[in-house]
């Protein structure tokens, strides 16, 4: 004879269990959409800050390569970080303008280094922090020492943001530029 309550009994730890695996599902699910709708928004925001940045670049450039004294301080292929440490060694302090380039490559660091975690975790973002910005994060690796140093001398005359790199310190993209160089 069939004990009907026992049935039912199973059919709802069944259903129960089956519940449970859903919603963990659904958890695990919008985790990772929110988390990708973050790192979406994070690229934004460092899009529009290498805007920024660069519009401050081109403005000192000009006024510098305008200026016949100072005309041969830039190159073509002169970087923010070449030219700033080219003002540390003279005697004139860095302008407000020139204060705030070393802010804005500062907060480029972090976001890159932000962007970083999230790709660390993720290879659909990892692919797109590479095919995006990986000059940038190239540049930043290489280069930290230099923004590190220009930070440290002039943080007795501003308060700069504290500049963070764990993470893309341990992001590669060398393997990106070897695809490329593969591909031509």
């Amino acid at each position: 004879m069939i004990d009907w309550q026992t049935v039912a009994n199973i059919a709802t730890s069944l259903a129960l269990v089956l519940a449970i695996g859903l919603f963990i599902w659904e958890v695990r699910s919008n985790r990772k959409e929110r988390a990708f709708s973050v790192f979406l928004r994070l690229v934004d925001y460092y899009s529009k800050l290498m805007a920024e940045r660069k519009h401050k670049w081109i403005l000192i450039k000009e006024r510098v390569t305008s200026n016949p004294k100072t005309s041969k301080e830039i190159g073509d292929k002169t970087s923010t970080l070449d030219y700033l440490l080219i003002r540390l060694q003279q005697k004139e302090p860095l302008y407000a303008i020139e204060h705030g380039l070393v802010e804005d490559e500062i907060k480029s660091l972090n976001l890159l280094n932000e962007l970083c975690k999230y790709a660390l975790k993720d290879r659909q973002m990892a692919l797109i922090l590479k095919v995006s910005f990986s000059n940038d994060i190239s540049f930043y690796q290489n280069r930290l020492e230099d923004l590190l140093l220009i930070r440290n001398k002039e943080k007795q005359l501003r308060l700069f943001s504290v500049p963070h790199y764990s993470h893309l310190k341990r992001f590669h993209v060398s393997d990106y530029f070897e695809h490329i160089q593969h591909r031509d």
